[in-house]
């Protein structure tokens, strides 16, 4: 039996070592390729001195990359706009858990380095577009990218499905169509990153979107600047309508100024977040949307989760649906705060909280909106929502519409004279503790601390 026991074990440690030792090698072959835009000396990538340029770049990461390899690009301007059309920057093989393939900008002096295509805005129809900056293909997965700056695309990032272990960090998008699109991708993350001056969606999630985390993440649809055209219907973060999207959390992301015009008569779109009724268990925690034409949330996935999410400026702030969830599928808001609803034309009232289907919020702060803060529709399933230990307050005499066949259930709720510590129709999220009351303290209502 001793003499069993030592061939398992000595077959076990073999295997180990075997492992060890491919790992080891193929790490010995894994190589760093050194970028700069027009390249330098021998132009092999071999280190800063011996550069590589920008061309040479996108046909090693076509052709020839490998697991473990990094591709480090140093700061410069990027044009990626040659004598064969536009050019993506297309990663074709993935790498391993151990050795993931990276694509990663290196300030050397002279910030981020930018990649950038040609895209124009007026004219989306455009057949020199360049399509997307840089694109993930089908099954590609262990890529960390990283540190980079994209501009002027239909798309700043795309992939092609079958896609996991997708990293990608501190990468800023501006003047694209869309920012981020995304299709059949799992267990990945981006963070620290920002998207603006998008035209129609700053991240997509079309279908097969699963066990993602966005952390970090800003969606400034028109960053502030007057007269950037935006089409129909612009999304900060938009989530179709597929079962297969789920699991998607986001964390600290901001979403601001989805903006559009419509005629008087019609209804204004332009939302911050949004998920569609067949997504499911998505989650918002320490999120904000501000001065979104329509909503800062207009959620119809199922059985969601909010936690200390502040929405401000929008026409309906929080919007939620969940006509698929009953009682025992509810979506939850917690220590959330609506404040200061606008409405910028178009048909429809102004709310800080609009509802159908099953919804509790707890400890939770509402204010200001047309005729009433809160409103609580009849649309099928029918509209039931619970109030716990919040505070709801309007100029009107009725802060809570209930519509025929709704059903509202308030619990400890506070609708007098709340106190807040420095209220304002300005406030865009500081000082953090403006809407903290100075009444009900800890007791009721949002708290930032």
């Amino acid at each position: 039996m001793n003499t069993t026991r030592q061939r398992r074990t000595l077959t076990l440690m073999l295997a180990a070592a075997m492992t060890i030792m491919v790992v080891a090698t193929t790490s010995a072959w894994a190589k760093d390729y050194y970028v700069t835009p027009a390249g330098v000396g021998d132009k092999t990538g071999a280190d800063w001195d011996n550069a590589m340029d920008r061309h040479a770049m996108v046909i090693l990461l076509g052709e020839s990359i490998q697991p473990g390899d990094r591709m480090l690009l140093g700061s410069g301007e990027y044009g990626l706009i040659g004598h064969r059309a536009t050019k993506t920057i297309s990663i074709p093989r993935g790498g391993t858990p151990e050795l993931p393939i990276t694509l990663e900008g290196v300030d050397t002096g002279e910030g981020l380095p930018h990649i950038f295509g040609k895209y124009s805005v007026n004219n989306v129809k455009y057949h020199a577009h360049s399509y997307s900056g840089i694109s993930l293909g089908e099954g590609v997965s262990h890529v960390r990218i990283a540190h980079l700056r994209l501009s002027q695309y239909m798309s700043g990032i795309t992939n092609g499905g079958k896609n996991a272990h997708i990293e990608i960090e501190d990468v800023h998008i501006e003047q694209v169509r869309e920012g981020v699109v995304l299709e059949g991708l799992s267990e990945s993350s981006f963070r620290h990153c920002t998207i603006k001056s998008y035209a129609k969606r700053g991240m997509g999630f079309e279908a097969g979107c699963d066990n993602l985390q966005i952390i970090d993440v800003e969606a400034d649809c028109t960053a502030g600047v007057g007269g950037w055209k935006t089409e129909a219907f612009p999304f900060g973060f938009c989530i179709e309508s597929e079962s297969s999207n789920h699991h998607i959390r986001f964390e600290r992301c901001v979403a601001r100024n989805n903006l559009w015009q419509g005629p008087d008569n019609k209804y204004w779109n332009g939302d911050g977040f949004t998920a569609e009724s067949k997504a499911h268990h998505i989650s918002y925690y320490d999120c904000a949307a501000y001065n979104n034409t329509d909503g800062g949330w207009d959620n119809k996935s199922l059985a969601s989760v909010m936690e200390r999410c502040v929405s401000v400026g929008n026409k309906r702030n929080i919007r939620i649906w969940n006509s698929h969830g009953g009682a025992d599928q509810p979506t939850r808001l917690t220590d959330c705060l609506s404040v200061n609803p606008v409405k910028r034309g178009g048909n429809s009232n102004s709310l800080a909280l609009w509802v159908t289907g099953t919804v509790e919020v707890e400890m939770s702060t509402f204010v200001g909106g047309e005729s009433t803060a809160i409103q609580v529709d009849d649309h099928a399933p029918g509209g039931n929502l619970t109030l716990r230990n919040c505070i709801v307050t309007s100029q009107h005499e009725s802060p809570v519409l209930v519509n025929h066949g709704a059903k509202y259930d308030p619990v400890d709720v506070a609708t007098d004279a709340p106190q807040f510590e420095a209220p304002s129709p300005d406030w865009l999220g500081e000082p953090a503790g403006a809407y903290n009351s100075k009444r009900y303290g800890k007791a009721k209502g949002y708290h930032a601390e």
